[in-house]
């Protein structure tokens, strides 16, 4: 916030009312300049939006030839966003809702065993391999990591990437 002194000062609002301002040929020059470093400001953050969207434009051509599945959930196993799906699921389909209700009955004890372990910080990262559901209701054996991003500010959720291994497993 501004105090009333160095606000004057920006608008070269004269301390007391009797003092005299600036000539109005200083006036102009000062506004003058003002309006150079707006414009250039204006350059710069337009720059910084066509930089942002050509990045988020090859965020998205690598996520389509991705093969893997990436999410994030929260310590209670809900899932908080579906970055990128590799067994058909939309975000819509999934956020909001428990996490091991796509888990196959079989593996549900051995990703929470994982799952404990994260949480209970003896790892920052582990994995193993499930079943989960997919859109059309088979089953598709996956790799799945899990990472506790839950102290990064920009994060705040256990990142999940998962990979198929069903012709691995089969």
């Amino acid at each position: 916030m501004f105090d009333i002194r160095s606000l004057r000062a920006m608008l070269s609002i004269p301390d007391s009312p009797g003092a005299p301002g600036p000539s109005p040929e200083q006036e102009i020059n000062r506004l003058r300049d003002r309006v150079a470093e707006l414009e250039e400001e204006n350059i710069n953050l337009r720059q910084l939006e066509v930089t942002i969207q050509r990045n988020a434009r090859l965020f998205d051509v690598i996520l389509d030839r991705c093969h893997e599945g990436i999410g994030l959930l929260t310590s209670d196993l809900i899932v908080l966003r579906l970055i990128h799906s590799s067994i058909g699921y939309d975000e819509m389909d999934v956020s909001g809702q428990s996490f091991l209700a796509f888990i196959h009955p079989d593996d549900s004890g051995c990703f929470q065993k994982s799952f404990s372990q994260l949480l209970t910080a003896q790892a920052k990262s582990v994995s193993c391999e499930i079943r989960l559901r997919r859109k059309d209701e088979s089953w598709v054996w996956l790799a799945c990591e899990m990472t506790d991003m839950l102290d990064d500010p920009d994060v705040q959720a256990i990142l999940l990437n998962v990979r198929p291994i069903t012709t691995h497993k089969e």
